[in-house]
């Protein structure tokens, strides 16, 4: 839209997109977190605009970018399109961002909304299922094992994405192994092991990327050993 006021032309430019950039690990526990989630208190915003002042037109140009969260007429001034936030707490918050130029002339308020989600999640159990079909903690070959993450909790949190499952003394929480229904139940892609005792970790993650504390194991017991009859008596008579 263009007019003339003071002798310049009016200009009104509009951000032309508003952004969440804190879509990685910020946490740095090896999950990200899903866009418009964020797993602490810091977030990036990102604006862009997309039209370019003109001095031979007779724009008077960029001044600032007027920002704010949980504000629809923000006024906080910035001059770089990229902002970190802190310390909103959890729960959503709309960061809201317009275009002023040197003659005072304001754009179209833009807008993103994201959610912050600082609480990590929980499960109670993991559950075995031998190959055979039935809860337990033995199976003959370890092979066809089935593993079941039970009573998920995340409150008034962002929510749940995935369960992690994986096995030894020291876990390597990869994205490999996982579900991604709430209770699903995992096939464990490979034999577990010859006779011995092996360990389970269950961990879950929400869509903010926050996961929880490795906690929640079971044990399997491998048994490939026959059993055997040594001996045969005959009670007296």
């Amino acid at each position: 839209d263009t007019q003339v006021v003071g002798g310049l032309p009016k200009h009104i430019q509009d951000v032309g997109s508003t952004s969440i950039l804190d879509d990685k690990d910020s946490n740095n526990d090896g999950v990200a977190p899903e866009t418009g989630f964020d797993d602490d208190d810091k977030v990036r915003i990102r604006f862009d605009t997309t039209e370019v002042y003109s001095a031979a037109a007779g724009q008077s140009g960029f001044k600032r970018y007027l920002v704010d969260v949980d504000n629809p007429d923000p006024a906080t001034e910035v001059t770089a399109n990229t902002n970190i936030w802190t310390s909103q707490g959890d729960g959503p918050h709309t960061y809201s961002v317009r275009v002023e130029d040197k003659v005072g002339n304001k754009g179209a308020v833009a807008d993103v909304t994201i959610v912050v989600d600082t609480t990590l999640p929980t499960i109670s159990s993991v559950t075995i299922t031998g190959e055979d079909g039935i809860d337990n903690d033995w199976d003959k070959d370890g092979n066809g094992i089935k593993l079941t993450a039970n009573g998920f909790a995340d409150g008034t949190g962002s929510g749940f994405k995935r369960h992690l499952f994986e096995v030894g003394s020291a876990p390597d929480w990869g994205t490999d192994d996982y579900v991604t229904a709430v209770g699903g139940t995992y096939s464990w892609p490979a034999d577990v092991g010859t006779t011995g005792d092996y360990t389970f970790h269950a961990r879950t993650v929400d869509r903010a990327g926050n996961i929880s504390s490795d906690s929640v194991t079971a044990v399997l017991y491998v048994d490939e050993a026959n059993p055997q009859i040594t001996d045969i008596t005959f009670p007296d008579q």
